[in-house]
């Protein structure tokens, strides 16, 4: 029995001029009268050719109900001279690959685009300060960094809803916002924050949002300060914690965290006693911890926890690390 090599005859985009991170579709047009799938791949090389470990596999259509399309998130590492290459293949039921060369369609891949977000706590407390940083690259000279609270998780600016957490003009520390969180923006919730970014020829990229934060009522340890990461047993530890909370903190405690898991756990956890204020007050103050060190050699994870006058406990405890040899 003959076959002939299905084929491509037409591979088209919804939109050839696009910005990185948006989502356009990609659609084959077939002549074969039995296709069972047609794959796509960015070629990052454009030779026209699937190599792996060089070009991006962009998955597969096995249903033609629809059309023989993908869609696809369009990368940011996609920004570079010249277009980006999408080529497009297909196999039909005999497990016959298409004919060479393969279709393909070239985007004008422009930018800014938001690459990366990072941000300094992924829970926080009303009145902490957090740090959100981007990594922003584009085929042009980006020009600013907007940061806004996306209270609807659309990924999307709405006036009136999401609360605008201002802009970066300066790169010269990298793409970052410093900001207090508000008590107004709902404890117990999971809010994410969006970043966006426009260029010296005023296009602004696709918006892209930083994983979940978790905002919560409680106290928080502002900073910790260790005299000493190294002592000799039986000699004296001394720590401080800064404790800040605007309902005010009742107490600052700590342990020897034993099993490493961050939390207290009784039965494993060694409890080392409640700090005392020694500067400041209760919404923010310097609880002091000293005692003699009579808990063995080695290297102990001390946890640092803060709780209310509520009753609420911190959403974020401090550790520190100590190494403790012989007198």
């Amino acid at each position: 029995r003959l076959n002939d090599r299905p084929s491509i005859s037409n591979l088209a985009a919804s939109s050839t001029n696009v910005l990185a991170n948006a989502i356009i579709t990609i659609t084959a047009t077939l002549q074969d009268s039995n296709p069972r799938a047609v794959t796509f791949f960015y070629d990052a090389n454009g030779n026209g050719a699937w190599d792996g470990g060089i070009d991006q596999d962009l998955g597969a259509d096995y249903n033609a109900a629809d059309g023989w399309s993908r869609q696809i998130a369009v990368s940011a590492g996609w920004i570079t001279p010249g277009t980006a290459r999408i080529v497009a293949d297909v196999v039909d039921a005999d497990g016959v690959w298409g004919t060479l060369p393969r279709a393909s369609v070239s985007l004008n891949v422009s930018g800014p685009a938001i690459f990366g977000i990072t941000v300094s706590n992924s829970v926080a407390s009303f009145g902490e300060t957090l740090t959100v940083s981007a990594l922003v690259i584009g085929a042009y000279q980006t020009r600013a960094v907007t940061f806004f609270l996306d209270q609807n998780n659309n990924g999307v600016w709405n006036t009136g809803i999401d609360v605008d957490l201002g802009a970066d003009f300066d790169p010269s520390g990298g793409w970052t916002r410093t900001f207090t969180v508000n008590s107004s923006w709902g404890a117990g919730t999971q809010k994410r924050i969006t970043v966006a970014a426009v260029d010296v020829r005023s296009t602004w990229s696709v918006p892209l949002s930083a994983a979940p934060i978790k905002f919560v009522d409680a106290p928080f340890i502002a900073g910790v300060n260790l005299a000493s990461s190294s002592i000799a047993s039986g000699s004296v530890l001394n720590y401080q914690a800064i404790a800040q909370y605007g309902s005010g903190v009742r107490a600052v405690t700590s342990f020897i965290d034993l099993n490493g898991d961050g939390r207290w756990t009784s039965g494993v956890d060694v409890d080392l006693g409640i700090s005392t204020l020694t500067q400041g007050s209760a919404t923010s103050g310097t609880w002091t911890r000293s005692l003699p060190w009579i808990y063995g050699l080695g290297t102990f994870k001390i946890v640092i926890d803060a709780v209310g006058l509520n009753g609420n406990w911190s959403g974020h405890p401090w550790s520190v690390t100590i190494s403790v040899h012989s007198p």
